[in-house]
């Protein structure tokens, strides 16, 4: 056991400012090992270390490789947090500041984000739904062409879960479904809405609609030519319940799994 003098006895151990020191001055290896605990071969130790704070100021890197970590209290990063790989938390996590995550990430307890997340790549289906006000999904640019400005745009929101292609159908009458519709789409959901193009009086009509093609008809046998929005409901996920009884997005009588609810799984907003 080492411990330092009592002050009281001995004036000159105030004076010491280190009871173990470890110093090498030239001829450093690549890899240095001056100070071992414990050997994986051999045998390993016990260490408990109770202090009022620890310094660590390391040249190279720290490399740790254990089978589970707990760490308990404040943490704070200062500087770059890279993470690769798996990650998995469960409580609560409140994060502040730049964040950038390269592998997979999962959230199992509630998690407040208060600055941006950047992520490569996101996978899933996010509703936002926090409290008395629900917010509105948006995302925010520097704008593309007016210096100093910025442009935000916000997500449409509707009872089903719609997906829409839209474009201009011209000198031909059958629009083109991408070949995923019929994977995807309900073919009983679709909806087309036709706006003709010019000063000429069309007379438009939808003779056909599946979940591969619309087959359109000019009552007169005029040249086609029209703008064009089709709406189909996805059939790949349950139908979503817009109302229904309750106090939390836990009452939710419908599959949770097919949702990430901002508000009650990841996001903390205030009821103001």
């Amino acid at each position: 056991m080492v411990a330092r003098p009592n002050v009281a006895t001995n004036p000159l151990a105030s004076k010491v400012p280190s009871l173990f020191k470890v110093t090498t001055k030239a001829n450093i290896p690549p890899n240095p090992l001056d100070v071992m605990l414990g050997d994986p071969g051999i045998g390993m130790v016990g260490i408990t270390v109770n202090s009022l704070i620890i310094n660590i100021v390391n040249a190279t890197q720290i490399n740790i490789v254990s089978p589970e970590t707990i760490l308990i209290g404040k943490k704070t990063h200062i500087g770059m947090n890279l993470k690769t790989g798996v990650e998995i938390r469960t409580g609560a996590c409140n994060e502040t500041g730049f964040k950038w995550r390269a592998g997979f990430s999962r959230d199992a307890g509630v998690r407040k984000v208060s600055s941006p997340v950047f992520a490569p790549l996101f996978v899933g289906n996010v509703t936002r739904c926090s409290g008395k006000s629900s917010g509105a999904k948006s995302f925010d640019i520097e704008h593309p062409s007016k210096e100093g400005h910025r442009l935000r745009h916000v997500c449409v929101e509707g009872p089903t879960s719609d997906v829409y292609v839209r474009g201009r159908l011209k000198d031909k009458n059958v629009i083109e479904l991408p070949e995923y519709w019929k994977g995807l789409v309900d073919s009983d959901s679709i909806t087309v809405q036709l706006q003709p193009i010019g000063d000429r009086h069309f007379h438009l009509n939808i003779a056909e609609v599946d979940n591969q093609r619309i087959v359109i008809k000019e009552a007169d046998d005029k040249p086609i030519d029209c703008f064009y929005h089709v709406y189909g409901e996805r059939k790949d996920v349950e139908k979503n319940i817009a109302e229904y009884v309750g106090e939390s997005p836990a009452d939710y009588p419908g599959d949770q799994s097919d949702y990430s609810i901002a508000g009650f799984t990841y996001d903390i907003r205030g009821d103001e």
